[in-house]
């Protein structure tokens, strides 16, 4: 009988052991995770990390990965500011799962902040298998498809790997065989509208990659961030950058122009605004022609993801360039963005961009171009440029649309005696 209470004792005394290790080890609430932080913002070249008030992480570099931190589960405090300051760019409470892993990625423009949360637990694909998937992080760039092929592939014959990717979202993985890839981003559903091009990259045996888009500064364009899930993340810059000629000689003289070996116009009659063109990025060798006289001509130097004008102006027998900035980010929905362009030789004083009677651009000399100004779209706006020199207005234009994201300029072109107005949506 004794023997047999013992027995008894010793079973409850199994049970409650077996409770008690259910209630703790692997997995339990008492598991700490793992938090990680990703620098693939445009705005900030460098960025600190606090978790519940303390700082965690400094000087955090733009397209570079911190280290993971190790947590307890539960809900974290987490904020981004700006490398030696205290002031939020981006704050959140963050649930951590017991042992859970999670990468933050930090994206966006200055003061415009934002972060995308990864888990970092997807499983391992199958042997000589890579898992790949795209976060798009550039939504100035629109909804976007990514192509993974061979270097000599034809986009004609193969379908992408992530479609209408839209901004601040992410694809599903895609399994790809282990290799050595052409990466080519485009707008969704036109493939000859090329975006991203980036040869040699590899894609190991049970790699799992999360390739991040980040915006070219011309706000169409978009550069790349290859995250490896608990890895190194790598930087790619784009290599092109988008150029047009703006052909704004007087007395309707022909421009012809290349830049860096990549011809602009062969014979462009002014005035005229061109499209876009991919040159490489970097110093380019410009070549320009007058009515086929060659004009003195340097160099333009074109940062990789950049919209950029080159504007050739004057007179036909003294032509020269000018080179502008383009910003064609999109505004805000119900908001418009717009600028004035002046090249007009030969014209008294600066021109004035008026929007329904309100001065939006003032005083702006040859040759130059003024800042964005941001207003309420519209269906029906009157749109007139002003001189100080002329008694009515050098160009007007009424009940124009001005659509809700839109990005337009007014493009003022030639000579002082015939001055010509263009109004151009750039997006």
């Amino acid at each position: 009988m004794k023997m047999s209470w013992m027995r008894g004792l010793a079973g409850w005394a199994v049970l409650l052991l077996v409770s008690l290790a259910g209630c703790g080890g692997s997995g339990d609430s008492d598991d700490p995770a793992t938090l990680r932080f990703v620098n693939a913002s445009t705005g900030y070249s460098l960025l600190d990390v606090y978790i519940d008030d303390t700082l965690q992480l400094s000087g955090l570099t733009a397209g570079s990965a911190g280290d993971y931190m190790t947590l307890s589960a539960g809900t974290h405090a987490t904020t981004l500011t700006r490398n030696a300051s205290t002031t939020a760019l981006a704050s959140q409470d963050r649930t951590l799962a017991s042992g859970g892993s999670y990468t933050v990625v930090a994206y966006g423009w200055e003061g415009a902040l934002k972060t995308y949360q990864l888990s970092d637990d997807e499983s391992a694909p199958a042997t000589g298998k890579a898992k790949f998937r795209v976060l798009n992080t550039a939504p100035d760039a629109g909804s976007l498809d990514v192509y993974v092929t061979l270097a000599t592939d034809s986009l004609d014959d193969v379908s992408p790997v992530a479609s209408a990717v839209a901004g601040a979202s992410i694809s599903a993985y895609s399994s790809i065989t282990q290799g050595t890839y052409r990466i080519r981003v485009t707008a969704a559903g036109d493939k000859t509208d090329l975006r991203f091009d980036l040869a040699g990259v590899g894609l190991a045996d049970q790699q799992i990659a999360t390739l991040i888009l980040t915006p070219g500064t011309g706000g169409v364009l978009v550069h790349g961030v290859l995250l490896d899930q608990k890895g190194a993340a790598t930087r790619y810059t784009n290599d092109k950058a988008r150029l047009r000629l703006m052909a704004s000689v007087a007395d309707n003289a022909t421009v012809a122009a290349s830049a860096g070996g990549t011809a602009l116009a062969t014979g462009a009659r002014s005035p005229l605004i061109g499209s876009y063109t991919l040159v490489p990025a970097g110093l380019l060798p410009l070549d320009l022609q007058v009515n086929g006289t060659a004009v003195a001509a340097g160099s333009l130097t074109a940062a990789g993801g950049a919209d950029l004008t080159l504007m050739v102006h004057g007179s036909a027998a003294a032509p020269t360039y000018t080179v502008l900035a383009d910003d064609n980010r999109l505004p805000a929905s119900g908001s418009t963005k717009l600028r004035l362009v002046n090249g007009v030789s030969g014209l008294s004083g600066g021109l004035t961009l008026v929007e329904d009677y309100a001065a939006l651009a003032t005083d702006i000399g040859y040759p130059s171009a003024s800042s964005y100004s941001t207003v309420s779209s519209s269906s029906s706006s009157l749109l007139q440029v002003t001189s100080p020199s002329a008694s009515t207005a050098l160009f007007s234009a009424s009940e124009v649309v001005l659509q809700s994201r839109g990005v337009y300029t007014v493009f003022m072109m030639g000579g002082a005696g015939a001055p010509v107005g263009v109004l151009r949506r750039e997006r």
